[in-house]
């Protein structure tokens, strides 16, 4: 969703994995999410600041599930 700038898209799985985590109690990892969200909610998103939160919250869900 992030490469073809569907930011729709890039909301709806971030809400998804914040609400899938926080019932985890990850609160750190379901930040990042609803950063990520809130981010591309933006008038005009900066795709950036999304790739480098996105790859902070993979790097939170590897650490998660290792």
């Amino acid at each position: 969703a992030l490469e073809t700038a569907d930011w729709m898209a890039v909301i709806r799985h971030a809400h998804r994995i914040s609400g899938g985590i926080i019932v985890l109690g990850e609160n750190d990892i379901c930040a990042l999410a609803e950063r990520i969200e809130a981010v591309a909610r933006r008038a005009a998103p900066d795709h950036a600041l999304v790739t480098r939160l996105l790859a902070e919250l993979e790097d939170g869900l590897r650490r998660f599930t290792a």
